[in-house]
């Protein structure tokens, strides 16, 4: 079913030019998501340090501290942070992407940010 489903992705994408996440010669970063809230910040802020220069895909889950969110389950319980819902986590995420000091470490090492339409 997999391979059914990626040769559809990759006929698609190439016929209507679309870039495709995964596909574009980026490296993935570690993501946040399972980190305990307290902490995200203190680890996105060590990842940004020690990045090194190349194409990075860096993965959030963004969102807002609510019931809807706290609603979502995950398909995989590894994936599931150990304290706090969905909401919660997302929310930091949205907190540790906006603060001065993830944008004060993005411009102290010349990270220009992108986006898959600038890769196409």
């Amino acid at each position: 079913m997999t391979n059914y489903v990626e040769r559809v992705i990759r006929k698609l994408a190439k016929r209507y030019g679309l870039p495709v996440s995964g596909w574009m010669g980026e490296k993935r970063l570690p993501g946040i998501y399972t980190t305990p809230i307290e902490e995200k910040k203190i680890r996105a802020l060590k990842i940004l340090e020690e990045l090194k220069p190349g194409l990075w895909l860096w993965v959030f889950h963004p969102g807002i501290d609510s019931p809807e969110q706290n609603a979502l389950v995950h398909t995989r319980m590894e994936d599931f942070p150990s304290a706090g819902g969905v909401g919660s986590h997302r929310a930091e995420e949205t907190s540790v992407l906006t603060s001065p000091e993830v944008k004060d470490a993005i411009l102290k090492r010349k990270i220009k940010l992108s986006n898959y339409m600038d890769l196409r």
